[in-house]
């Protein structure tokens, strides 16, 4: 039971940073009445999470790297529980949106050291049950955000969706206890001029996906130009840019990108059977259930036979069976018991991608872990932020053209993971390494 604690923290840690990106939804009209928010200042509570994720989560990659990744998951659980507390007693709207951005800064560095920290604890079979695990706790977290939000708010107060990450994250910390420090070897110094041109290249890119700002495009053009040419002349960079020559790494990250659009449908699916079907948020979220329920089941039972699956199986099938389930929805729909085959298709195939995916790039050697759960992050935060956005443009046309480019977009992850996944060994990757973690 012991061996198992580790991944308890871990899973805890992450239910609460997945959880705080909808749980607020259901909540918001509470909110802005109490709060005397505009809608504008009531859609900021929501980006100013996402942006401030995708902004600082390959520069939280390195900090576990530099730091050890142990320590900085313990920094980020307190930091991210002061910043819920901040939340929960917020006397005005500006700073609940502060305290928001300060919940996210913690929740970049946890999200990828807890990755970081179970390829390092876990290993061969028990690597693949822990990813499985891990994948299924965030999975759920997303489809029970809703929910959750809507028991608290009405049984409490809006407040209550904040305070209920105090104890959460107080047993996070007791729990870390369990998880042997991780050696620290060479560890380089900080990357400074890397990145704060990458977090302006990022704020700039989502700014601008979620504003619709040109500006903002060709501001983000310039710092990742920026940002390429520093790390390509620094002696110890924040993102080795070389992964990136290798097929394996560069098309595992196109299909984390175009794949992340499933995420982005749910949040549509949502506020469809809300507005269209009149349901109540908390019966809209329990229709999400079959979705976690099949995302659940197949991530458990794919961990325990990851190490002896190939990837050229997995990553591929997984996110077809989503693009599958996409398309499902958009020839069945009628009303929200339609959706219940598409759910549960779409949910296996996240419960398939999901831990073959994280144990994929996380075979990266020990001293790029932060650095290869970083990139992961950050493109699939920016991948569901590009999906809200383009997303947001066609659900006027209705919800059958959100599944229908859903769909659109995971076949072509589907078609980016099977390239990667070809440089991949068909065997447990403990006994080979892919060949893109053999960077000189």
């Amino acid at each position: 039971m012991r061996t198992w604690l580790p991944l308890t923290a871990v899973s805890l840690a992450a239910f609460m940073l997945i959880t705080d990106t909808t749980v607020v939804t259901v909540a918001l009209p509470a909110l802005g009445a109490d709060l005397h928010a505009s809608l504008a200042q009531q859609q900021w509570i929501l980006n100013a999470y996402t942006l401030t994720l995708a902004v600082l989560a390959l520069s939280a990659g390195s900090l576990g790297d530099r730091f050890g990744q142990l320590r900085v998951f313990r920094a980020s659980v307190t930091l991210f529980g002061l910043a819920s507390l901040c939340c929960a007693i917020a006397p005005t709207i500006g700073l609940l949106i502060a305290a928001r951005c300060a919940q996210a800064v913690g929740g970049a560095a946890l999200l990828t050291t807890a990755m970081s920290l179970l390829g390092t604890v876990y290993t061969d079979r028990a690597r693949g049950i822990a990813f499985g695990v891990f994948t299924a706790v965030l999975g759920v977290a997303g489809a029970l955000g809703p929910i959750l939000g809507g028991l608290l708010t009405e049984t409490f107060t809006w407040r209550a969706i904040f305070v209920i990450n105090i104890p959460l994250a107080a047993l996070t910390l007791a729990l870390t206890n369990t998880i042997a420090k991780p050696t620290n070897t060479k560890p380089a110094p900080l990357d400074a001029p890397g990145m704060l041109t990458f977090a302006i290249a990022a704020a700039a890119l989502s700014y601008a996906i979620i504003a619709a700002q040109p500006i903002l495009f060709a501001v983000a053009a310039i710092a990742l130009a920026a940002f390429v040419l520093i790390e390509r002349r620094t002696k110890k960079p924040m993102l080795d840019l070389r992964l990136f020559t290798r097929r394996s790494f560069a098309s595992i990250m196109v299909g984390i990108l175009t794949s992340a659009a499933v995420f982005a449908e749910l949040i549509y699916a949502s506020l469809w059977l809300q507005s269209t079907e009149r349901l109540a948020p908390i019966p809209a979220g329990l229709a999400m259930i079959p979705l976690a329920a099949a995302l659940f089941l197949a991530s458990a039972l794919i961990g325990k036979r990851l190490s002896a699956l190939p990837t050229k199986l997995t990553m591929p099938t997984g996110t077809l069976l989503a693009a599958i389930g996409s398309a499902l929805n958009w020839l069945l729909l009628a009303n929200a018991f339609t959706l219940l085959p598409g759910l549960i298709l779409t949910g296996i195939g996240l419960g398939i991608a999901g831990p073959a995916t994280s144990t994929a790039v996380l075979a990266a050697p020990p001293d790029r872990a932060g650095m290869a759960s970083g990139a992961m992050a950050t493109v699939r935060q920016l991948g569901q932020t590009l999906g809200v956005a383009v997303l947001g443009v066609v659900y006027p046309a209705g919800i059958g053209a959100v599944f229908l480019v859903t769909a659109a977009f995971a076949v072509l992850g589907a078609a980016a993971m099977w390239l990667g996944s070809s440089d991949h060994p068909t065997k447990p990757m403990e006994m080979k390494r892919p060949r893109w973690t053999e960077v000189k």
